[in-house]
């Protein structure tokens, strides 16, 4: 592991080093996420400030597909599927940075999209923290002893989704989807609604 760090520190065209750098660069500006999309030859890379992505370097495809590949390993996905959607995590130890981040994979018509959402769980709040109403909270902690069920944070961008991110007592549950159903994925690309393991 020391000698893969020293690797990258000592060559800035290093996978590792490049991933450390996008994300250090994002905190800095006080990015929520980082896309990065294939695009033929190259992969175009942008940072979510306030709502909006605003574009930033390209990555040859070669280097693309290594810093792709680094963060599927950083996230433990199957560095070989591009053609479905996975998730992970990669620990903010991994990458020197201050934030956890949320890793979600996406094949698209111009090639694979992978979006880095930064989260940092120290600032996360408990559902006491939020002030809600009474009745809305008393609501959602009888949603949240339900077995079965959907919560949706929804809202306008600039409306403070990403600063409700909360410390809630059990965690979301995934959804099946149909085979066959599509959906528009994070900045607007086509996605198959398959997950990593074809449901």
């Amino acid at each position: 592991m020391q000698t893969e760090r020293h690797q990258a520190e000592a060559d800035p065209v290093s996978a590792p080093a490049i991933l450390e750098q996008l994300v250090q660069q994002a905190e800095r500006a006080g990015a929520s996420d980082i896309h990065l999309q294939m695009r033929g030859k190259s992969a175009e890379v942008g940072f979510r400030l306030d709502g909006i992505i605003t574009p930033g370097r390209e990555l040859p495809a070669d280097i693309a597909e290594r810093v792709f590949g680094r963060i599927k390993f950083l996230a433990r996905l199957k560095t070989y599927q591009e053609t479905l959607p996975q998730d992970g995590r990669i620990s903010h130890d991994e990458l020197k940075c201050k934030n956890d981040i949320r890793v979600a994979t996406y094949p698209t018509v111009t090639g694979e999209k992978i979006v880095l959402r930064l989260f940092n769980s120290e600032t996360a709040k408990t559902l006491g923290e939020l002030s809600l109403p009474m009745v809305a909270q008393t609501g959602l902690e009888k949603f949240l002893r339900q077995t079965s069920g959907l919560l949706l944070l929804t809202g306008p961008a600039g409306s403070g989704k990403n600063h409700d991110d909360l410390r809630l007592p059990a965690p979301p549950r995934r959804i099946g989807r149909s085979p066959h159903h599509h959906r528009r994925g994070p900045g607007g690309a086509d996605c198959s609604g398959h997950d990593a393991n074809g449901n």
